[in-house]
């Protein structure tokens, strides 16, 4: 029995078959297609037709076309402009540089690093051994404050007329300190005290620092019982410049003197006659060795005696006996 030739529809892969597979299906091998088997005279006429047909070249896509042209001409161009690139960055000059500042990275070199310094040795402070006298004064302060007495070292602001409060009924200023009556302190208990916004000196002294040549102290002062208070300044030597005030049982009643730790030396008195048991304004005025003082803004006596040595700093005591004060101030003359 002969063989003729068919071909498979899709691929048109050649294949021999014979007329007894005529009509049956079978599978191409080269594309796995299905096809059924013509007959010897249908294979011939098919054959006929694909000899006949021309062979047709495959389609190419326009886009295809440019990127195999485009493609090596782009990857050309960007090799040439990288190399270039790169001779020029590395054989630049600071003439090529547009920016004349430009700063190029420089690698950090190692530096060891310095070896620890030994810190100083410290030592501690001793602690301050107070004196006996500051342990004193330190005790009558805790004593005052325990009272209700504000006490406050600094100075306060002037008031519009000049004067500088140094007690106000709360608080006292200036730095104050508490010392005993020195002329008659045998024998007797000095104690200063606070109380209803006055001070209570029982033979007992209040000094103040705020020093000054030419100066004006000025308090409300009222005679509880004893013999006299004092209102005055305390110059750089210790020495005392005073106005005092005696009771009625003791002539003359007002006076102006010194007093330079030993001896008392008065060089004025009047003989005026008072009520030291009530609150009265003593004032207390010393500019250039003129002394004046005043009770209730009345000039009683005035004197010139000038042995001021430096500053001076204001007091205000009570001897032999007790005084109640209110409303301490000074006023600075220097102008």
């Amino acid at each position: 029995m002969s063989q003729y030739q068919v071909h498979c529809p899709s691929c048109q892969t050649s294949f021999q078959a014979s007329d007894e597979h005529a009509g049956a299906s079978t599978q191409c091998q080269n594309c796995q297609s299905y096809f059924t088997v013509p007959t010897r005279e249908q294979a011939i006429i098919l054959t006929s037709t694909l000899t006949q047909l021309p062979i047709q070249a495959p389609v190419v896509p326009k886009w295809y076309t440019t990127l195999t042209i485009m493609g090596p001409l782009c990857a050309c161009l960007l090799l040439i402009g990288g190399g270039a690139t790169y001779w020029i960055y590395n054989n630049r000059t600071v003439d090529n540089v547009a920016d004349k500042h430009h700063i190029e990275a420089v690698k950090p070199k190692f530096t060891p690093p310095e070896p620890a310094k030994e810190l100083p040795v410290v030592q501690p402070e001793e602690p301050k051994v107070l004196t006996q006298e500051e342990l004193e004064q330190l005790e009558i302060r805790v004593k005052l404050r325990k009272m209700g007495l504000n006490i406050i070292d600094d100075l306060p602001a002037p008031d519009e007329e000049a004067w500088i409060t140094l007690f106000d009924g709360k608080t006292i200023y200036g730095n104050p300190k508490f010392t005993y009556d020195q002329t008659y302190q045998n024998g007797l208990t000095a104690n200063t005290s606070y109380s209803n916004k006055l001070l209570n000196l029982q033979h007992s002294e209040i000094s103040f620092s705020a020093l000054s040549k030419r100066v004006c102290v000025v308090a409300d002062i009222k005679l509880v019982n004893g013999q006299n208070y004092s209102l005055g300044l305390i110059d750089e030597k210790k020495r005392r410049y005073y106005a005092w005030c005696n009771s009625p049982r003791h002539y003359p009643a007002y006076g102006i003197g010194t007093y330079d730790g030993q001896t008392w030396a008065n060089f004025t008195t009047t003989e005026e006659r008072i009520k030291p048991t009530e609150f009265s304004r003593f004032r207390y005025k010393l500019v250039d060795g003129n002394h004046q003082i005043f009770c209730n803004d009345k000039l009683l006596k005035e004197a010139n005696e000038d042995s001021i040595q430096g500053n001076l700093n204001p007091y205000i005591g009570s001897h032999r006996g007790t005084s109640q004060v209110r409303n301490i101030k000074i006023k600075l003359l220097n102008n």
